[in-house]
C-alpha cells in the first residue's frame, strides 16, 4: 500500500473542508459558488468555476462552468447532482457556436463510490434538448464505465489518491463528450478518461487520443479555519482509494 505525502494530505483534508454544510456532498462533487479548479496541459488552458445552482423539478442541480483557452477554445456548463456519494451528471450546454443543450433523463451514474480498480458500471438514459426534459431529442445513450486504474497522481496541484475512470458510449455517438466539451478534430480516435480524487473532483481530464489537461491550482476564495492532523488524517483515511504494488 503506498503512503500520500502529508502535503497531499493537508490539500485533501482542505478540500473536504471546504463542503458546504448546505449540501450533503459527495467527495467528488465538492465545493460552493466560491469553488474554482485551474488545469493546464498539452497547449490547453481550462478554468472550472461553479455558478449558482438552480432547481429542476424542485430539485437543486450544481452547474459548473468551464472556459478553455489554447489549443483548443471551448466554453460549456454542465449539471449535476449527488446523493452524498453517487455523483450523477444531468446533461451540459455548449456554448461556442450554435448553443446546444443535452439533458439525461434519468441522470447518469457518473462516480459510484466505492472506486476500485476493475469496478464497471454502465447506466442508459434517453436525451433531452432543454433543462425541465420536455424536448425530446430523439435518441438514447448506453454508456460502460471501466475503472482502470488506483494510484497517487502527481500533476501540477500536488499528489492524490486518485482512480482513473474510462467510459464507452455504446450507442448514438455525438461530437461532443457526455459532459459538454467539443472533440477535438486531428486529435485522433477518442477514448473518454478522468482521474478522479476524493475531496478535489477531476485532477486529470484527457483531450483526445493523447492528450489531457492536468490541475494545477483549486480551492476556495473563502477563508478556511483551522484544521487539526487527527482531522486530515481521518479525511485521508475516508478518501484514499485501494492502491497495489
Amino acid at each position: 500500500m503506498l503512503r500520500m505525502p502529508l502535503t497531499s494530505m493537508i490539500a485533501v483534508g482542505i478540500a473536504l473542508s471546504l463542503v458546504p454544510a448546505s449540501r450533503a456532498a459527495s467527495p467528488y462533487l465538492p465545493g460552493d459558488e466560491s469553488w474554482f479548479w485551474h488545469y493546464e496541459g498539452f497547449g490547453t488552458q481550462r478554468s472550472v468555476t461553479v455558478l449558482t445552482p438552480i432547481l429542476v423539478h424542485g430539485e437543486e442541480i450544481v452547474r459548473l462552468d468551464h472556459v478553455q483557452t489554447g489549443a483548443d477554445p471551448d466554453a460549456w456548463e454542465n449539471y449535476w447532482s449527488d446523493d452524498g456519494s453517487r455523483v450523477y451528471l444531468r446533461g451540459f450546454t455548449n456554448w461556442s457556436g450554435v448553443p446546444l443543450t443535452l439533458t439525461y433523463d434519468p441522470p447518469i451514474l457518473w462516480v459510484d463510490p466505492p472506486l476500485f480498480a476493475g469496478k464497471t458500471w454502465t447506466a442508459s438514459t434517453d436525451v433531452y434538448e432543454d433543462l425541465e426534459g420536455k424536448i425530446p431529442a430523439g435518441f438514447s445513450f448506453l454508456i460502460e464505465f471501466r475503472v482502470t486504474n488506483a494510484d497517487l497522481l502527481e500533476v501540477p496541484a500536488g499528489k492524490f489518491p486518485a482512480h482513473r475512470i474510462e467510459y464507452e458510449v455504446l450507442a448514438s455517438p455525438r461530437p461532443t463528450t457526455l459532459t459538454g466539451e467539443q472533440i477535438a478534430p486531428g486529435r485522433g480516435t477518442f477514448y473518454p478518461y478522468r482521474w478522479e480524487a476524493a475531496g478535489v473532483g477531476v485532477v486529470r481530464d484527457n483531450l483526445g487520443a493523447t492528450a489531457y489537461v492536468d490541475l494545477t491550482s483549486f480551492g476556495s476564495t473563502v477563508s478556511v479555519e483551522s484544521i487539526s492532523f487527527s482531522d486530515l488524517k481521518g479525511w485521508y483515511r475516508a478518501a484514499r482509494p485501494e492502491v497495489t504494488r
